[in-house]
């Protein structure tokens, strides 16, 4: 779903019906900073991979994050070693299920994070060798994630709205420009949501035709 601008405001109401029908979404002009954290993906997919049914991409995009560069042998223990590790956090999330759906999943995110250590998390980004970077992302990520159980009380639903191929993206026109996206639905195209610079307007409200179209710059 594209806007001109603003989308707190003219998606409000797609926004408001959206929830109701429990249909996950992500406005990504809230979600923008966050979304786009190599370690916020990280704990979403391994939470996903957690407390989740069956995440198959969620899991092939852990394991090619966890898994060094090395030889097979370096490889097959580094996945083992994983594999068990996974295994008895998903022991121990089954049982905290049965008290409470989301009991405990900080817990298990923190757990998992200790796992990988600094030197592995500050892999992920050049940003991260600053630990008060690190701390950021992590405290944001826990703080997003428990805004999203606070409308979704369904964990692995509510982190659906972090993923790109399972939820309904809001988004401007000017950060939809070079993405390949297959259905675009674009609202308030009234005038007087277009304004500033004509020329500039045009060619961005322009620029969403076809893929080429929309990585050409105008």
């Amino acid at each position: 779903m594209l806007v001109s601008r603003q989308p707190d405001l003219y998606a409000a109401q797609l926004m408001d019906a959206l929830e109701k029908r429990g249909i996950p979404y992500r406005n990504e002009q809230q979600l923008q900073d966050i979304s786009a954290e190599p370690l916020a993906r990280l704990i979403v997919d391994y939470l996903a991979c957690l407390y989740g049914q069956r995440e198959p991409k969620a899991w092939i995009r852990l394991m090619s994050q966890l898994i060094p560069l090395a030889d097979e042998e370096v490889q097959a223990s580094a996945r083992h070693d994983f594999q068990r590790f996974f295994a008895e956090q998903r022991k121990g999330a089954a049982v905290a299920r049965g008290l409470q759906p989301t009991a405990g999943w900080w817990e298990f995110a923190f757990a998992f994070l200790q796992k990988l250590g600094g030197a592995a998390l500050s892999a992920l980004s050049p940003d991260y060798e600053s630990k008060v970077q690190l701390g950021a992302v992590i405290k944001n990520t826990r703080t997003r994630i428990g805004e999203l159980l606070q409308k979704e009380p369904d964990l692995a639903k509510a982190l659906a709205c972090f993923s790109d191929d399972e939820a309904v993206r809001i988004l401007t026109i000017h950060k939809s420009k070079g993405l390949e996206l297959d259905s675009v639905i674009i609202l308030g195209v009234e005038t007087e949501t277009f304004w500033g610079n004509a020329d500039d307007e045009r060619c961005g409200f322009s620029s969403l035709g076809c893929p080429a179209q929309r990585n050409a710059s105008c």
